[in-house]
């Protein structure tokens, strides 16, 4: 049976679902119609797994089967910001295109950050959009940049790239609008890998014409529809698959939180060896971005709505896994010893954990039913263990603080026949989930928008 998501997926986009693939060969959709200067016929296939953020992009690579993976270095470092971390901005002055700036909150004068301008353009429309544009030649600038590295790294002169990209995807309500964002994401990733592919130049590069930048970048997306080699998946569920795969990692029930700079992914799931269940996993545009900082951002709201809207997400994803789990597939015992899993940056906010162990200690829904103050939820910040990931081999650091950044990432970085087999048990055959009791309503939720 093919996995939920390739059947939600192929239910959306229309085509008839796959039959069952066997892991050890790659089929015909798996080799790029177009070969590129850098390929030969006898080459290395190298998965890069690319977690595009609202404030830094990450990128994880590893050679399909290895089960290292290794962190890319940033093409570009600055103090006190991690080495791996490539700020997600692209200005344009006096006719130049600069990409990677670090540009402050307080400096940004109310402009939207590129991820949130790329999620909000959503006409439909098949025309590339100014917001679709610069991603598009950010992406590519990033892979340019990582693909040095994986040569340098592997030591090889061509390789066969195959690019996984994460989406928020469970932000998006309406099948239409769903629909919109697989094509969006799938259209940019596309097109991005097109701009390093071209054989009658270089690729895109910092401090750039703009119009040169601009012919590239127009030539890439005509071209897009050549590129076969591109995964979109849920951001939720790729940080879920680290997890998985991570030998440092017990099995169990997690819930994972993933704070970034414009959304928050959670989502709750039973982790057995090769079988990952997700019971529900949302996302919200509400991340670190929006949080009060004494600074010109956008959509600011008080620190402690803040604080409950990201509780009030993990409260109601948390309750409602255990309420799908109407055939016991789980052991009570095991929800009583399910933890909380930080990822993303915001999960280390001063406020963040704090606020979070007040409120598992308080008497709430999500602990009411277990009819005693004995129950405690663990709180960890999860990053990849060194058994599962490293730096990249000359990389500009050896460190690995901060690896808690780049979960999605190391997600990603697995081709998805290796993932585990997963799915939501209730969603299998009928993409409809179950009724299940409504949870108690808290005005404070004016506006939540979980689903």
């Amino acid at each position: 049976m093919a996995s939920w998501f390739e059947r939600l997926r192929r239910k959306i986009l229309g085509g008839p679902v796959p039959a069952e693939k066997k892991p050890e060969s790659l089929s015909s959709a798996d080799v790029v119609k177009k070969p590129s200067a850098r390929t030969t016929s006898k080459i290395a296939r190298v998965v890069i797994g690319l977690d595009f953020g609202t404030s830094s992009t990450k990128v994880v690579f590893r050679k399909i089967g290895e089960k290292t993976a290794w962190v890319a270095p940033s093409p570009v470092t600055f103090p006190d910001f991690a080495w791996f971390c490539t700020p997600t901005t692209v200005e344009t002055n006096d006719g130049v295109v600069n990409f990677g700036d670090l540009i402050k909150p307080e400096d940004r004068n109310g402009e939207v950050p590129l991820k949130l301008q790329l999620l909000d353009c959503s006409d439909g429309s098949e025309d590339m959009t100014a917001p679709e544009k610069k991603v598009i030649g950010y992406l590519g600038w990033i892979l340019e940049a990582v693909f040095d590295s994986v040569k340098s790294h592997y030591g090889v002169k061509d390789f066969q790239p195959i690019l996984n990209i994460g989406t928020p995807v469970a932000y998006f309500g309406s099948k239409e609008v769903l629909q919109q964002q697989f094509k969006r994401y799938e259209g940019v990733a596309k097109a991005a890998l097109a701009t390093t592919q071209m054989l009658d130049g270089p690729g895109i590069q910092n401090h750039m014409d703009e119009s040169q930048y601009s012919a590239i970048v127009h030539k890439a997306w005509q071209q897009r529809e050549e590129i076969d080699l591109i995964g979109v998946h849920p951001e939720s569920i790729s940080a879920l698959v680290s997890l998985q795969r991570d030998p440092a990692v017990e099995g169990g029930v997690h819930c994972v939180v993933d704070i970034g700079a414009g959304t928050t992914e959670v989502s709750t799931s039973f982790l057995a060896p090769g079988h990952l269940s997700c019971y529900q996993d949302s996302t919200e545009r509400r991340g670190i971005y929006h949080y009060p900082l004494g600074t010109n951002v956008r959509e600011t709201q008080s620190a402690q709505d803040m604080l409950h809207q990201w509780w009030r997400q993990f409260e109601v994803n948390w309750e409602l896994s255990r309420r799908k789990d109407a055939q016991n597939a789980v052991t009570h015992e095991a929800w009583r010893k399910s933890s909380i899993m930080f990822t993303g940056g915001g999960g280390l906010h001063p406020d963040v954990k704090p606020y979070f162990e007040k409120k598992i200690k308080a008497d709430s829904p999500a602990n009411v039913h277990f009819g005693n103050g004995n129950w405690s939820m663990p709180i960890q910040t999860y990053q990849p263990s060194e058994q599962a990931l490293k730096p990249a081999r000359n990389s500009q650091s050896e460190g690995r603080s901060a690896f808690h950044l780049v979960a999605v990432a190391h997600g990603l970085s697995f081709h998805r026949r290796e993932w585990p087999a997963w799915y939501r048990p209730e969603e299998v055959e009928t993409m409809d989930g179950p009724e299940v009791d409504a949870l108690p309503f808290d005005p404070a939720d004016a506006g939540y928008h979980g689903r």
